[in-house]
């Protein structure tokens, strides 16, 4: 996209500095100068200048809360929702928030989501005690945050194994690097 009024420079280093920004050469683009920024988001996803996702992460994780929230404050036990019905939403409200674009963003973010998950575990079953986070997840349904998570990612990367494109390129690339955080799930769609 090169609108002048949507278009940001960002740049992706782990060494480099937002402030250092400032020293570098203006850019325009007709005769509006382009504006450095260490975040942009681009397709609902805020991608930073180390990739961490961090501001992603957070972003996402008020969103959960926020959806979450709405959920509770408008459905209760007294109205006639049940357990099933309090996880078909939360699978519907939340975890579409949660989950897109997850094989991208969400792999070193998932002890952000910790709390939320316990929290909204235990809300949907109802519970006086703290049964276990498996016992939760086995009652209702829902498989843990990091399973999930391997599912997404696995789908991914099986979707671009079979597409036929350049990524296929790609993915050997990724098997070239040991240390590749999708290194690990190209092994296992391969077998």
């Amino acid at each position: 996209n090169c609108s002048r009024n949507k278009t940001e420079l960002i740049i992706i280093s782990p060494h480099f500095n937002y402030q250092d920004s400032l020293l570098l050469q203006k850019i325009k683009l007709g005769n509006h100068e382009l504006q450095y920024v260490e975040k942009s988001k681009v397709l609902g996803v805020i991608i930073d200048e180390k990739l961490s996702f961090d501001h992603h992460a957070k972003a996402v994780l008020r969103n959960c809360w926020h959806a979450w929230f709405k959920v509770c404050e408008n459905t209760t036990r007294k109205r006639g929702l049940n357990t099933s019905s309090l996880t078909i939403l939360f699978k519907t409200v939340v975890l579409t928030k949660l989950l897109y674009a997850a094989p991208i963003w969400l792999n070193d973010n998932l002890h952000i989501f910790k709390d939320f998950m316990s929290r909204a575990l235990l809300r949907i079953t109802g519970a006086q005690f703290h049964p276990t986070k498996i016992l939760k997840e086995v009652l209702l349904g829902i498989p843990p945050l990091e399973l999930m998570h391997e599912q997404i990612t696995i789908k991914f990367l099986l979707k671009c194994l079979y597409q036929g494109d350049d990524v296929a390129g790609k993915i050997q690339q990724i098997e070239a690097t040991p240390h590749h955080p999708y290194n690990y799930h190209t092994r296992i769609t391969k077998e």
